[in-house]
């Protein structure tokens, strides 16, 4: 059974008797994410309570799930108090694949996974089929859900969708150099010879052939004009 509660002008809602100081953590986290909390201040909120956290998870496995502000965080009661960060890929850095169809994953994009506790990753095609996306599993699995959330299990043809969205994916993890297996279907489907290119997107990753990305995916002439179309639209909704 479950408590709510509206602090700070966020709704957080717990399980399994989570104490009022995971509630006002986490309102602390979300106001630290709009910068109105420094790091600081949470540092010295966790070291002020950490006696509390201890005495509550005596049982190290005991933890709760919390959800503020729309987002899902896990809480484990443990010495280690872990904060999961929320990742923004950017960047495009060159990279090759060796005989076994191996790359190694670009050390500023292994810093952030590393940080946000992100351990598995899901390789996919794109929607375009124009390269792959390699998402954190976390943004995967929240991928699949809003996917999932909008397919009814007796529509054959939304069945079918869903079915070969999750059949192009292959689960991987990196290897202790930092590597990853690029599978030979997905290299075909992708066009990649042995060159390629990440490109950090958001909460993802791309990774193109090379020889794909030797022209600007935008003319400049024409990016500002496109920008601005884009951002004028997002105004209008």
């Amino acid at each position: 059974m479950g408590w709510g509660c509206h602090v700070f002008g966020t709704t957080a809602v717990w399980k399994w008797g989570c104490s009022r100081y995971f509630a006002i953590f986490f309102c602390l986290e979300k106001r630290k994410n709009e910068g109105l909390v420094g790091y600081a201040q949470m540092q010295a909120f966790v070291r002020k309570e950490s006696a509390v956290i201890k005495k509550w998870g005596k049982n190290e496995k005991k933890w709760g799930k919390m959800v503020c502000g729309g987002e899902k965080f896990s809480i484990f009661a443990s010495k280690s108090y872990k904060i999961k960060k929320r990742m923004r890929f950017f960047g495009n850095i060159e990279a090759k694949t060796d005989a076994k169809g191996r790359v190694f994953l670009p050390s500023v994009f292994r810093k952030q996974l590393q940080a946000a506790g992100e351990e598995q990753l899901v390789l996919r095609t794109s929607m375009s089929g124009d390269c792959l996306v390699l998402y954190p599993e976390s943004v995967w699995m929240a991928r699949v859900d809003a996917i999932a959330a909008n397919v009814s299990e007796w529509i054959e043809e939304e069945q079918m969708v869903l079915r070969a969205f999750m059949a192009e994916a292959e689960s991987c993890e990196l290897d202790g150099n930092g590597r990853f297996l690029i599978p030979k279907r997905l290299q075909q489907a992708a066009d990649i010879r042995q060159g390629v290119r990440f490109i950090g997107m958001n909460d993802t990753i791309e990774i193109w052939a090379l020889e794909k990305t030797e022209k600007p995916f935008v003319p400049q002439a024409d990016f500002a004009a496109r920008m601005k179309a884009l951002m004028s639209k997002s105004r209008q909704v």
